[in-house]
């Protein structure tokens, strides 16, 4: 009978350990389950650590054999009282060669299996799936990529056993809400990383044990050879509830994972449709979900009634959950310096919101979001002129959105061919829509663009002064609408993009475009769908933004309508920042988003408000003007121009709106910033008339 290498090392460490422990433990209490090795691996690399841990263990069990049985022999031999007479020599050549050569080789025999298996486990290359593992403070986030599955891990042994007010679970603080699923016999990919402080993931089964540090990307891999649930923590101290951090793979059949992966992904999908589906949430509502959320992430250190634990503050009569609003979403999305982990990256919008309404309102706190404009803040430019910039042969303004500056400072905007709603005024009008005006005088320099537009809605001119503008919607004839066009400053037409009169989401048509932009490289993005902040947007309703190049091929887009990072409820407006990333004004969602210009999401800034335009200058002073909040669609929020800096999600100053009988006041749709830093309103249907024409302009002070 033959004796594998593995079961003999095994067979020989058992009775070798063993034996040892029984001559060492004689009481009952003594033989209780100690692990006095490792637990039984379920890996190949697993298997291979414990052969040579075994090996290494023999080794060094022969080596004490042999030094202290020489030893104690030559002790008990050569005793003096036997007669023993000691050499009187000083060296041995041979015996100097035989302990020199001797270690060696025991080091040679150890060191090559060991290197073998240190490359081995380095080596993550030709993986069937890769998995992202993200550590917080306290609590593990896994990414399959391949899937399109992500998930937070939280601990979910109940507080009434932490707290000793229940009898301990069977696994005491090594359950989770949801653990990592992985497939039986397919070689497994860990990308592992942290965001606030140093965590180690450890699964001592898989035999894997890699260190999460923040800004740095380890990777480790592994392949299960049986299915079952393997059990692990947090093996770095990272903190208050370190030991509240454990981690539970369960590993299933290939294809029972395929299956799992499948139904996640789709139910990941319908939670964010659902969501999305909300245009609006009730304070109720907020407050519901939000307590579930606080009581998952946040009831371990600020106490589950608010109370506070240990150093962690109270959040019942905080000064913070009562102050403004922008303090505390700032510490939410960002975390702080003493200890408390950014959860930006952890939650949806939804949630955030929900988790800081329900701060802001539980506990008996009074915070209710505040809209920044309420804080006092600053005015640059008080000094206002309504109805600046008459239009020529004594026109009567209609409604408009859109303005832009042109390389030489001056203004350019439209007006809806004297219709003030958002009705076709230009489909059968023949005046020129497009307008250029002197900054300085207000008078008319340049207009053009006659016959060509239903409704016109976003414009840009680019660095060569070049004028684009959209066309949002179109004519009953279908001849007209749904198209971006490039007008040289003298009023030629040298691009369109979409096809005239037609309505459709493939890449070679637009749907209600509500803006454009070029990038400095000349590639052109088009903000398209304006019906999709609707209650119940049409059959067909779009939100993306499309990208093109310069000569106007299609190159992507990306977007939906929804309210999850990347998907839109009207991107209603555009704007480069210096470091040339896209804002996005996603109306519907009341928020800012800002993307690369390959369309990966960056940020989303809040404290904007309902925005309908955009501006940012030369510094990355952002402008943000807001002409739709009301009680209905963004209670407690008032129009106007919120300024900031496109670095961050703050308000700095506030242009204050035209005063009317409604609370909120009056703000225009469109904004733009001169040379001097005097800003210009485009007023839309709903201001035009407090602000007296199509056009404001604020004076710097």
């Amino acid at each position: 009978m033959s004796i594998s290498r593995p079961a003999l090392y095994k067979s020989l460490t058992s009775r070798f350990v063993g034996g040892l422990g029984l001559a060492l433990l004689s009481t009952t209490t003594a033989l209780a389950e100690y692990g006095l090795t490792f637990q039984a691996p379920v890996s190949p690399i697993g298997d291979r650590l414990l052969d040579l841990h075994n090996l290494v263990l023999i080794i060094c069990a022969v080596i004490f054999v042999v030094v202290f049985g020489t030893m104690f022999y030559s002790i008990f031999a050569h005793r003096k009282s036997r007669g023993a007479k000691p050499a009187r020599f000083s060296h041995n050549t041979l015996a100097e060669v035989i302990w020199t050569v001797i270690p060696t080789v025991i080091l040679i025999v150890m060191a090559v299996p060991s290197a073998r298996a240190l490359i081995d486990m380095e080596d993550t290359s030709h993986a069937d799936v890769t998995v992202h593992i993200t550590g917080f403070q306290w609590k593990w986030k896994y990414e399959y990529p391949k899937y399109g599955v992500s998930f937070m891990s939280n601990l979910s042994t109940p507080r009434a056993q932490i707290e000793n007010k229940e009898k301990k679970g069977e696994h005491y603080l090594l359950e989770v809400d949801n653990p990592l699923v992985l497939p039986v016999g397919k070689k497994v990919r860990f990308v592992i990383t942290a965001d606030d402080v140093i965590h180690s993931w450890w699964v001592p089964k898989l035999a894997v044990k890699k260190d999460a540090i923040p800004g740095y990307v380890n990777e480790a891999w592994t392949t299960i050879k049986t299915p079952g649930t393997y059990r692990g923590v947090c093996a770095e101290l990272c903190g208050k509830d370190h030991g509240f951090m454990p981690i539970v793979v369960t590993a299933v059949t290939a294809e029972e994972f395929e299956t799992w992966a499948s139904k996640e992904k789709d139910r990941l999908v319908k939670a964010q449709q659902a969501v999305a589906a909300r245009t609006t949430w009730s304070k109720e509502d907020l407050i519901a979900r939000g307590e579930k959320v606080y009581a998952a992430n946040c009831a371990a250190c600020h106490g589950p009634k608010g109370e506070g634990i240990g150093s962690f503050p109270k959040m019942a009569g905080s000064k913070v959950a009562n102050g403004p609003a922008a303090a505390h979403i700032a510490i939410v999305l960002k975390g702080t310096t003493k200890g408390m982990p950014p959860f930006g990256p952890q939650m949806n919008d939804a949630d955030l919101a929900a988790v800081i309404t329900f701060e802001r309102n539980g506990f008996g706190n009074k915070g209710d979001i505040v809209d920044p404009a309420k804080e006092s803040l600053p005015n640059p430019n008080p000094k206002v002129i309504k109805g600046w910039g008459p239009l020529p042969d004594g026109r009567t303004w209609g409604s408009t959105a859109g303005v832009d500056m042109d390389p030489d400072g001056h203004v350019w905007t439209y007006d809806r061919c004297g219709a003030s709603a958002l009705a076709g005024g230009c489909d059968t009008s023949e005046v020129a829509p497009i307008l250029k005006f002197d900054r300085t005088t207000g008078e008319v320099l340049a207009s053009f663009g006659a016959g060509l537009f239903v409704l016109p809605h976003g414009i840009h001119v680019d660095s060569e002064g070049n004028v684009w503008m959209t066309d949002s919607q179109g004519n009953e004839a279908g001849t007209k609408g749904h198209q971006v066009f490039k007008f040289s400053p003298e009023g030629k037409v040298l691009m369109t993009l979409g096809k005239a009169g037609v309505a459709g989401d493939g890449p070679g048509l637009l749907n209600e475009p509500c803006d454009v932009i070029t990038a400095p490289n000349g590639d052109i993005f088009v903000a398209d769908g304006h019906s999709g902040q609707s209650a119940n947007p049409p059959p067909g309703s779009t939100g993306r933004i499309m990208k093109f190049s310069k000569d106007g091929k299609f190159i992507k887009e990306w977007g939906k309508i929804g309210s999850a990072p990347g998907e839109f409820r009207t991107p209603h407006a555009l704007a480069f920042d210096s470091q040339g990333r896209l804002f996005v004004a996603d109306r519907g969602n009341h928020r800012l988003q800002i993307f690369d210009q390959d369309g990966n999401f960056i940020a989303s800034y809040l404290q904007f408000g309902r925005v309908s335009g955009l501006f940012i200058d030369e510094d990355d002073t952002l402008y943000a003007i807001d002409s739709e909040s009301n009680a209905t669609r963004h209670p407690d929020w008032s129009t106007g121009v919120r300024i900031g800096n496109a670095s961050e999600d703050k308000v700095t100053a506030f242009i204050p709106p035209h005063p009317t009988d409604e609370p909120q006041g009056a703000a225009g749709e469109g904004v733009a910033v001169d040379p001097e830093g005097n800003v210009y309103a485009a007023e839309g249907p709903i201001s035009r008339e407090a602000a007296g024409g199509g056009l404001t302009k604020y004076l710097k002070e």
